[in-house]
């Protein structure tokens, strides 16, 4: 694995290896993975879920 630094305080990032941002990004094909491994479970909070800054509740109190 890759060595990264996360320095929140100061709001810096460091990277060991420099080579890492020679890679080739790899983007799998995940269109067979929205039915049969629980996704659908829960497919009507993502849907139904309020903004972040109030919570993000699928609830309305």
């Amino acid at each position: 694995g890759d060595i990264v630094t996360v320095d929140a305080i100061n709001g810096s990032i460091n990277v060991e290896n420099i080579k890492v941002f020679d890679r080739k990004v790899n983007h799998p094909d995940l269109s067979n993975n929205s039915f049969g491994v629980g996704r659908e479970l829960f497919d009507i909070f993502r849907n139904n879920a309020g903004p972040a800054k109030a919570g993000a509740s699928v609830f309305n109190f």
